[in-house]
């Protein structure tokens, strides 16, 4: 269940006095949504079971805030959804290889999805920002996950997971920044990770564990658009710590390294020169190379 109630009155504050472009307009609107779940599971050994489950879910709807005219404080509808997922958990050889699996199917109706464009001030003439959401009929997502754990010879646990995810608009409002051939944002198809972890004895010290994780991903794309300015290419990252773990002490010590190779990518940005008016492109990096310290204590 969700409600939204809005005002909007739109003014322009200059001098000398402020100037009121429209009228103050309230809207208001309200959503029910039932949820149901279901789901079966077998236990087909000790170390055996298979899952399968179908799930309703809902985002609330609402009104678009930061409108520059009445016409465009429009309301967006609750996004609805339907994922449907088969999995396996399982562990063998007395727990020492652990192997899960997933395959999922989500459909959507009425995706929300974060539309930017440019309105000219009426005053000044000049382009301004104007950020609102919208809805695409239908769309879906399918996919799965693999991940497998073992323990190889003592004390060495090495793990890896393997991502697909393929999101698709079926049908698309006139006017959209997305087609039926676009990719989604912040979904890559491919994404996989692999980790090693051994621990080495310290005496009476205690304990010192090392650690790697490493993760790549497939092409990731940070707008509705597909802008090939702010997209990031296909991308691989290391990251390292080393833990230092007295005997039955709370505290611990450790060093750690991220983005070991010091690669450049990433992690979000506009592209705004599509509308012809504001003409700007940001794009967000991640952290370079980091190295440091800290102390970590458990309650």
């Amino acid at each position: 269940m969700g409600n939204d109630r809005a005002r909007v009155g739109l003014i322009h504050v200059g001098y000398p006095t402020p100037v009121v472009l429209e009228p103050l307009v309230t809207r208001s609107a309200g959503w029910t949504s039932f949820l149901p779940r279901v789901g079966i599971e077998y236990q087909w050994t000790s170390g055996v079971m298979t899952y399968v489950s179908a799930a309703e879910g809902s985002k609330s709807g609402g009104f678009n805030g930061r409108a520059q005219t009445i016409a465009e404080f429009n309301r967006f509808e609750p996004e609805k959804v339907w994922t449907y997922e088969l999995g396996l958990r399982s562990a063998w050889l007395n727990t020492r290889v652990r192997v899960n699996a997933t395959a999922f199917y989500s459909s959507y109706k009425d995706f929300q999805i974060q539309q930017n464009r440019s309105v000219t001030n009426p005053e000044t003439g000049a382009p301004v920002a104007f950020s609102f959401v919208g809805n695409m009929p239908r769309s879906r997502v399918a996919g799965g996950e693999f991940f497998v754990a073992a323990i190889p010879v003592p004390h060495l646990q090495l793990s890896s997971s393997l991502g697909i995810t393929d999101g698709r608009y079926l049908t698309v409002i006139p006017g959209a920044p997305v087609t039926t051939d676009s990719e989604f944002v912040n979904a890559p198809k491919l994404t996989v990770t692999a980790g090693a972890e051994y621990p080495v004895a310290a005496g009476r010290m205690g304990s010192i564990v090392g650690r790697v994780d490493c993760i790549h991903k497939s092409r990731i794309q940070y707008d509705y658009g597909n802008s090939p300015l702010i997209a990031q290419d296909p991308l691989g990252l290391v990251n390292a710590r080393v833990t230092w773990q007295p005997h039955d002490s709370p505290l611990s010590v450790f060093l750690f390294g991220t983005n070991l190779g010091d690669v450049h990518y990433a992690v979000g940005g506009i592209d705004d020169s599509p509308t012809g008016s504001l003409g700007e492109v940001v794009k967000l990096m991640g952290p370079p190379r980091m190295w440091g310290a800290g102390v970590q204590y458990r309650f």
